[in-house]
C-alpha cells in the first residue's frame, strides 16, 4: 500500500466509524451498546447527521489532493484539515439556511469550532498512531 493510499482510506475514518455505528443501531437496536459507550456513539451519530454532508465534500478534495502530494505535505494538510472543515461547514450550513429562509444558520460555524477542532485532532492523533505502528510497511 502506498503512503497516500493508506491517508485516502484514513480521511474517510470520521465517516466510516458513525456510519458503521449506525449501521449497528439500526440493525439491533440502541440497546446494543453498553451503557458506558452510549454517550460515544450518540457523540459519532450526531457528528454524522450534522458534520457529514460537509465532511464528505472536504474529504472527497482531500483524497484527490493527497494525489500529488508526499508524506510530509500530506500530515501539513492534516494539521489545518479541522479549520478547512469549519469552514466548509459553515458554507454548508449557510447555503442549507439560505435555502429555508434562514441565513443565521451561519452562525453554527464558529458554534461547531468547539466540537470540530477537538474531534478533528482526535482523529488525526488515531490516524498518527496507525501510521506509527505501520512504520515502513508503506511505500
Amino acid at each position: 500500500m502506498t503512503i497516500q493510499t493508506f491517508y485516502r482510506l484514513a480521511v474517510w475514518l470520521p465517516l466510516a466509524l458513525p456510519g458503521v455505528a449506525a449501521v449497528v443501531r439500526a440493525a439491533f437496536g440502541p440497546s446494543v451498546f453498553p451503557e458506558p459507550l452510549k454517550p460515544i456513539v450518540g457523540w459519532l451519530l450526531g457528528s454524522l447527521v450534522y458534520g457529514g454532508i460537509p465532511y464528505a465534500l472536504l474529504a472527497l478534495w482531500a483524497t484527490v489532493r493527497m494525489g500529488r502530494l508526499d508524506e510530509p505535505e500530506i500530515r501539513r494538510l492534516m494539521f489545518r484539515a479541522p479549520f478547512l472543515m469549519i469552514g466548509m461547514f459553515t458554507l454548508v450550513w449557510f447555503v442549507a439556511g439560505l435555502s429555508v429562509g434562514q441565513p443565521q444558520f451561519i452562525l453554527l460555524g464558529p458554534l461547531a469550532a468547539f466540537l470540530i477542532i477537538p474531534a478533528g485532532y482526535g482523529y488525526m492523533g488515531f490516524v498518527l498512531l496507525i501510521r506509527e505502528q505501520i512504520g515502513t510497511r508503506l511505500r
